[in-house]
Parts: C-alpha cells; structure tokens; sequence
C-alpha cells in the first residue's frame, strides 16, 4: 500500500512537472513571434498594405469617358486681323448646339462672354460655381476690347460620375492703340449642390 501511494505521488509529479514545461514553452513561442514581428516591421507594413495596394490600384485606373462634339486637334480656325476685328461675342452658338451644348449651357456661356466684352464683374459672376475662386484674367488689362469669334473645343468627360462639359472660346484682344492679340480659354461647368450647371474654371 505504501509502495502504491509512493508510486501516485511520483507519477503526480512527473505529470505536474511536464505540464509547466509545456506552458513555459507556449508562453516561449509567443514571445518570440512577437519579437520577431517587433523586430520585421516590414512584414508588419506589408500586411497592413494589402488593401490599402488595391484601393491604390483603382485610384490609378478611373473610369473615364469621352463624349467630344468638336476637338481643337481637328479643327482650323483663322485668327483675327486687326482689319477683321470688331467687339462683342459673334460665335453662331446654334450652328455647335447639340446634345449636352443644350440652351442652358450656352446661355450661361454667352452670357458670361458678354460681361466680359462690357467689363460687366457683377455679370460675369452669375453662372459661376460657388467653388470658383480664380481672378480671371478678362478684368486685368485697362482700355481694352474683346471679341469673341469661335469654339475649338466642346467635350464632355465622365469620370468615377462625375460629369464636366467643356468648351473652348477662341477670342480676339485689340489694345488702344488698335494692336490685336488672338487666344484661347476653356471654360469648365459642372452642376452645383441644387443640380445647376455652372463654371467652375476658365482656364
């Protein structure tokens, strides 16, 4: 009897024994992978990257699409002389109106283009988007007239939904002393928070 109780308490300690072992060794491990993911913060940033890679990827890659009326690169437009030159907006916006170039762009369009040939700020402000925060360049110059005589340019891009209609305005500047410059702008319209087309850019 003796003999038996020796052999449990010996057999308890063997087991008890085997049993810490076993937990020193777990608690050991997860130390050390621990350590090893404190000492690889590589590993760490690359996991954490995964997601973050993919988004990238996406951001990399919009969805884009073109709708183009009429394109500069494909278009000739003889500039004006001082001889051909007189003051106002003379584009035939009918002869571009189709599809998006509806009415309501070009209204705000010419009316824009008017302000500007009777340095009329207040009315050149109207159709603006709240965003637009550009000076524009038409108020710089003193004793000067415009003349706004054709479009190189009417597109409109869709991007991840998001729409934007362009169009460029082929103009003509004469100084006072009669002298004539001829350029360009785009302008930019996007609808506002109430659904409103409006320039967001003259550029």
């Amino acid at each position: 009897m003796l003999k038996f109780f020796k052999r449990s308490i010996w057999f308890a300690w063997i087991a008890g024994a085997l049993l810490v072992s076993a937990c020193a060794n777990d608690e050991n491990t997860e130390a050390l992978s621990n350590a090893e993911e404190a000492a690889n913060p590589t590993s760490q940033a690359a996991s954490a990257n995964k997601t973050f890679t993919g988004q990238a990827k996406e951001a990399d890659h919009p969805t884009e699409a073109t709708e183009t009326l009429i394109d500069a690169a494909t278009r000739t437009i003889n500039d004006v002389t001082e001889a051909d030159f007189e003051a106002g907006v003379l584009i035939d916006f009918d002869s571009f109106k189709k599809s998006f170039f509806n009415d309501d762009i070009i209204t705000k369009l010419k009316s824009n283009l008017e302000a500007v040939v009777a340095q009329d700020q207040e009315k050149f402000a109207e159709h603006l988007h709240e965003s637009y925060s550009r000076h524009s360049v038409f108020f710089d110059k003193q004793n000067v007239q415009y003349m706004f005589y054709d479009l190189d340019t009417i597109k409109k891009v869709t991007m991840d939904g998001r729409v934007q209609i362009q169009v460029g305005v082929r103009f003509a500047l004469q100084d006072s002393e009669g002298n004539v410059e001829n350029s360009g702008l785009t302008y930019f319209f996007v609808k506002n928070k109430e659904d409103q087309w409006k320039i967001v850019n003259i550029d």
